[in-house]
C-alpha cells in the first residue's frame, strides 16, 4: 500500500468542498466536449502535481495517481451544467449548430491540434477555405466567447476543484486508508 506523507492541513488545501450539482444538458455537455474542456483539465491537474513536485512529493504523487481515475464525460458534465446557467438558449443554439454542422465536425480536430495562440493560428491555416467563413463566424462570436468564459468562471473553477477532490478521495481510497481517514475528519470526501 502507497504511504503518502504530507500533513492534514495540506490534505485540507488540496482539498475544496462544493457540492457538485445536478446533471447538464446533453447540449451543454456536448459543447463542453467539443471545446475540450477535459483535456484542458488533465493539462491543469499535471501541471499542478509537477508544481508540487518539490515543495510536496507526497502530495504530487497523489495529484498524478489521482487523475487515473479522471472521467472525461462526468467532468464534460460538470462544465455544461456550468454552461447552462451561463448561456442562453439561443446562445446553446447557435454553438450546437456549428459544431454539429460540417465546418464544426470538419475543424474540431484541427483546433484540437493547438493549446497555444501560435498553435491554434497554425491550425487555423489547414482550415478548408469552403469553410473560412462559417469558422471565422464561430471563434469571433459572442456566444463562444461566453462559453469559454463560462467554463474559466469561478462557477467552474469551483466544479473542477470539487471534482478534483473526488479523485483524490478515489485515490485515497484505494491507496492511503489513514490519508481518507484523516479526510473524513475534515469533513472530506462523504461519497467514499
Amino acid at each position: 500500500m502507497l504511504s503518502t506523507k504530507f500533513p492534514a492541513a495540506v490534505l485540507l488545501a488540496a482539498a475544496f468542498a462544493m457540492p457538485i450539482a445536478a446533471m447538464a444538458s446533453s447540449e451543454t455537455a456536448a459543447i463542453a466536449r467539443y471545446l475540450n474542456a477535459s483535456s484542458y483539465a488533465v493539462a491543469a491537474m499535471k501541471n499542478s502535481a509537477s508544481a508540487a513536485k518539490t515543495q510536496n512529493p507526497g502530495l504530487a504523487d497523489a495529484l498524478e495517481a489521482s487523475l487515473s481515475y479522471f472521467d472525461a464525460s462526468r467532468y464534460e458534465e460538470l462544465m455544461g451544467e456550468a454552461l447552462d446557467r451561463q448561456l442562453t438558449p439561443g446562445e446553446v443554439r447557435e454553438l450546437v449548430g456549428f459544431t454539429s454542422s460540417e465546418a464544426g465536425r470538419t475543424v474540431q480536430p484541427i483546433f484540437r491540434m493547438g493549446t497555444t495562440r501560435a498553435e491554434i493560428a497554425a491550425a487555423e491555416k489547414q482550415i478548408p477555405a469552403r469553410f473560412k467563413p462559417a469558422v471565422d463566424r464561430f471563434v469571433t462570436s459572442a456566444a463562444l466567447s461566453r462559453a469559454l468564459a463560462a467554463i474559466e468562471s469561478d462557477e467552474a473553477r469551483a466544479a473542477r476543484q470539487a471534482y478534483g477532490e473526488e479523485l483524490m478521495c478515489a485515490h485515497f481510497a484505494k491507496a492511503d486508508g489513514a490519508a481518507l481517514v484523516r479526510l473524513k475528519q475534515m469533513g472530506k470526501c462523504p461519497k467514499v
